[in-house]
């Protein structure tokens, strides 16, 4: 039997948290950076690494099995949170930010395989979730 258009369509309630999970990992990425000011890339790799790490994580037990598309909301969500942090940054002293966008692109970049691999790993953890519960 064919599937209407209505019987794939995903639920957009679950989908919300993954965006607001990717913005909150955004915002609070970006603005470590600034508070921090690492000098090095390595802790500045990490600290972007280790919040889409996280925001990966958590991210896949509120979404559906489509990792791709959490992966994607994930990503814009990470987009709107660097934004944010540009918007609040001024009202606690800081300068100006205008090269944001490239902040953006290297967020995604040194994330990339963080978040797959929290993805993945968080994925496991609601099966095996999953299976402890219907025992």
């Amino acid at each position: 039997m064919g599937s209407t258009l209505l019987d794939t369509a995903r639920q957009p309630e679950r989908l919300w948290p993954v965006v607001l999970i990717g913005a909150a990992a955004g915002l609070l990425g970006s603005l470590m950076m600034i508070w921090l000011n690492p000098s090095g890339i390595i802790a500045t790799a990490s600290i972007y690494a280790v919040a889409l790490f996280v925001a990966a994580l958590v991210a896949v037990l509120f979404a559906s099995s489509r990792l791709l598309e959490v992966w994607g909301l994930l990503f814009a969500g990470v987009a709107i949170g660097v934004f944010l942090s540009v918007l609040v940054h001024p009202t606690f002293g800081g300068g100006e930010r205008n090269l944001w966008p490239f902040e953006v692109g290297l967020f995604w970049i040194i994330g990339l395989l963080p978040a797959w691999i929290g993805l993945f790993v968080g994925r496991a953890l609601k099966a095996r979730l999953k299976r402890a519960i219907a025992v």
